[in-house]
């Protein structure tokens, strides 16, 4: 069916079109805010394979033709991998998405977002999520949405929710998703410059009834298509399949409690793998090893669920809010710029700064152009560090959204490139895993970052923050939820919730947040700031104790900088024609050069490790970017010497004439008398016209005194 449904929202018109787009798919929506599109299609279909995982897919694709321009590099012009950003924007619509369907649904299901065109207004994100639950709405699937998301920023105090892009002087940057008519979110993806935890909270509050607006417009839709849901076979994985299984592993399960899972981790997995041996020969025939192996795994859950609900304990013994025992150390490693190492528990990472000169900076393509990041921080995920073997190779979504997450989490706190024109990169090597390593990652960055003298504000820490509810219940209320402070890996696997928050002792520079329930109940957002903000403070504490403020110089092993700044106007003067300018100061002093343009001025930062090419490449820069004005002094050298007089260099690139009338006082018959090549010579500047520049010596030279006449007598009258 063609259908069309056209609305405003915040003085915008949103259009949400079906049936003249991708019509083999099982559904296909193309919403339209302003005049930024995004295409989203559905396809299901019964999984292959018997699976205990819901095989979503979601793919989150940008086309450069959206934004009017070509793109690529100069050898192919074509999209080619995701930009890590892409990346990032895709799982966080999955994190959103991926609850909002039955628990017994396992369809091999795909959805597919195609930013078709971007107006510059319009976050595509943000449409495209709107795209995605009006897809699901009208495909059929059992989708328990509809759920949308906004962009929320604070300007002067003020806050701002609608579905734009981000404002360049928003004190922070909110994306969260609404369901319910607004009354619970499913996900946050943040960043902010040290917000405190009242006001993020307060905002999204506030934001809630726009949710509830674009909600509406949603229901509207699928209200008008009236498409019903389609049968479908569940998964043999589901809530009447483990009850009964639990009788089989619950005893045995009961008495791996006071193995504890933090301090003997290895035993509660040999536990688990006996058990599963044991029962593969006692049910043979009645379950697949497969099979026992999955429910296992299920019953486990109910094992740490039903300590945390119904008996008010933690697997491993800790109180709810207690965090593991905390460790850092800097300076872990020789040579490397800075280092540090972050434990907590068992959740280990060691992480490395790097500097470099400008030329460094990562080029990032997207749809509204290209730009450069000064920043970049890279998390690796070995195999080790879950005492497992796998496959080591590139990042995947899950490497490059955690590294995000850090990147995010230290913006807020980085000098501002004129204080400090390195680029910068940090690499977390996760050695050990037991929960949260993305907030270990970013302790250990913030350490590094000061090992390596980077001048940075303040530490940033997080830590993690659980919840627990009854999953089978509907609509639970605030109290049935528990929180834990700082889990761990079997209860991250049992529980519902990943709640991260990064911030100073002030306030929040980053937040990821993702449920596998639907929908949290927006008043339980208090409880959970508190929870982190308190825990977070313990975290610097540690952090302050390793390190407490950068050191005041860069690592020996580092480049140096000096940093030159020049009028916009002279940035041509130092490239010169075809870059030849540039290329010979490089050459010539061994350094490297990079400029970046501001608003008003142009910054000349100067790389190298020889402090005498560093002095010498910045005199070149200033003296070429310098004026020459009257009256000025200069100390220069003589380079050339004519019967007229001598050309002397007072900056590189610029000479000046002094005529021989103007070496001295004296008359000079022969110039080559009183100047050589090389020689240096005081001169002041007493004449610039059509760029020629006239110097004068002897300008700069007392006077010379006039021998006094002799008084004579008058003459003798005739």
């Amino acid at each position: 069916m063609n259908k069309k449904l056209e609305k405003l929202f915040q003085g915008q018109k949103v259009q949400l079109l079906t049936g003249d787009f991708a019509v083999q798919a099982d559904a296909a929506v193309m919403a339209v805010v302003g005049e930024t599109s995004v295409l989203a299609t559905v396809v299901s279909a019964p999984a292959a394979e018997a699976t205990d995982f819901f095989p979503l897919k979601i793919d989150y694709e940008e086309r450069y033709y959206a934004g009017g321009y070509i793109g690529g590099n100069k050898y192919m012009k074509r999209e080619n991998r995701p930009s890590d950003e892409a990346v990032v924007k895709g799982r966080l619509i999955d994190h959103a998405i991926r609850p909002l369907f039955p628990k017994d649904f396992m369809n091999d299901t795909q959805l597919i977002l195609t930013v078709m065109s971007v107006d510059k207004v319009n976050d595509p994100l943000l449409v495209a999520f709107l795209a995605a639950s009006a897809a699901f709405s009208v495909s059929g699937i059992p989708f328990k949405g509809p759920i949308v998301g906004i962009r929320i920023n604070q300007v002067n105090g003020e806050v701002l929710a609608d579905l734009s892009y981000e404002r360049k002087e928003s004190s922070m940057d909110l994306i969260v998703s609404y369901m319910d008519q607004g009354r619970k979110i499913q996900a946050i993806e943040a960043h902010g410059h040290e917000v405190p935890e009242q006001q993020i909270v307060d905002a999204i509050k506030t934001s809630a009834s726009k949710g509830a607006e674009l909600i509406a417009i949603l229901e509207e839709f699928k209200n008008i298509m009236n498409i019903p849901n389609k049968e479908y076979a569940p998964s043999w994985v589901n809530k009447k399949s483990i009850e009964e299984f639990k009788p089989h592993a619950w005893t045995d399960m009961q008495n791996w409690k006071s193995a504890g899972v933090e301090f003997d981790r290895d035993e509660w997995k040999k536990n688990r793998k006996d058990l599963i041996a044991a029962l593969t020969t006692k049910l043979e025939g009645q379950y697949s090893a497969l099979q026992i192996s999955i429910l296992v795994g299920e019953v486990e859950k109910l094992l740490v669920r039903e300590e945390v609900l119904v008996n008010k304990k933690r697997i491993d013994g800790r109180g709810f809010d207690e965090i593991r025992q905390l460790s850092a150390t800097v300076g872990e490693l020789p040579r490397v710029h800075g280092s540090a190492m972050f434990t907590r528990g068992l959740t280990q990472s060691l992480t490395v700064a790097t500097l470099g000169s400008g030329q460094d900076k990562q080029i990032v393509q997207e749809l509204e152009g290209e730009y450069d990041k000064r920043y970049m921080h890279h998390y690796n995920f070995p195999p080790f560090s879950t005492g497992e073997i796998g496959k080591v190779g590139g990042a995947n979504r899950r490497s490059i959204g955690h590294g995000m997450l850090a990147e995010k989490a230290l913006l807020a706190v980085l000098p501002e490139e004129r204080d400090f024109p390195y680029a910068i990169r940090t690499v977390s090597e996760i050695l050990s895993s037991n929960g949260s390593t993305s907030m270990a990652a970013t302790c250990a960055s913030s350490l590094a970052l000061m090992d390596a003298g980077v001048p940075i504000k303040a530490h940033v820490g997080g830590i993690g923050v659980g919840l627990f509810v009854d999953p089978y219940k509907e609509n639970p209320s605030a109290e049935e939820f528990t929180l834990l402070t700082d889990i761990i890996g079997t209860e991250d696997f049992a529980g519902y919730m990943d709640f991260k928050l990064t911030g100073t002792r002030q306030g929040m520079t980053a937040i990821q947040m993702e449920l596998k329930v639907q929908g949290l109940p927006i008043e339980l957002l208090d409880s959970i700031f508190e929870r982190s903000r308190n825990a977070r403070q313990k975290v610097i504490d540690v952090m302050e104790s390793a390190i407490k403020e950068p050191r005041k110089e860069v690592n020996e092993y580092a480049p140096k900088i000096r940093v030159v700044s020049i009028p916009l106007d002279k940035v041509g003067i130092v490239i010169g024609s075809g870059g030849s300018t540039i290329k010979e100061i490089t050459a010539k002093t061994d350094t490297n050069i990079d400029i970046s343009e501001m608003e008003t001025e142009a910054l000349v930062s100067i790389t190298g490790f020889d402090a005498e090419g560093l002095q010498k490449a910045h005199d070149w820069v200033k003296g070429l970017t310098t004026e020459i004005k009257l009256g000025d002094i200069y100390t220069g050298t003589v380079v050339r010497i004519e019967a007229y007089g001598a050309f002397v260099n007072l900056l590189p690139g610029k000479d000046g004439l002094l005529h021989v009338s103007e070496i001295s006082n004296q008359f000079i018959k022969d110039v080559n008398s009183v100047l050589k090549l090389g020689d240096k010579v005081e001169v002041k500047v007493i004449g610039v016209e059509n760029g020629k520049v006239s110097i004068s010596k002897k300008a700069l030279e007392q006077p010379q005194q006039q021998a006094p006449v002799p008084a004579q007598s008058p003459a003798p009258l005739a």
